[in-house]
């Protein structure tokens, strides 16, 4: 009975190739149930996080990012939240950002 079941599922993986890298790239790309929660509620709020603001602003170092929020005074509830030991920032903060760093700018 176990050589069969072996043999059943030899013969499934060995005839169809293609089904076999399909149930790869499904168990890479798809994620648990607990993170397509995570991910869905921060698409849906639009926090982002400091790498998220970086990439954004085009800013080369997260150091800066946290510099211009603690002058700025972004760590409020109002424009952040904590998830996962993170802070997330919302897009009022971002574009308070942009404007400060083109008022810097200017």
């Amino acid at each position: 009975m176990i050589n069969n079941t072996f043999l059943i599922i030899q013969s499934q993986f060995s005839d169809k190739k293609n089904e076999l890298i399909k149930l790869k790239q499904f168990v890479i790309t798809d994620s648990s149930a607990n993170d397509e929660i995570c991910f869905d509620i921060s698409e849906r709020c639009n926090f982002y996080s400091i790498k998220d603001i970086m990439k954004i602003l085009n800013i080369s170092t997260s150091k800066e990012v946290k510099s211009l929020i603690k002058k700025l005074e972004l760590n409020q509830t109002t424009y952040s939240r904590m998830k996962n030991n993170e802070l997330f920032y919302n897009m009022d903060a971002i574009n308070r950002l942009n404007s400060y760093l083109k008022f810097r700018v200017a």
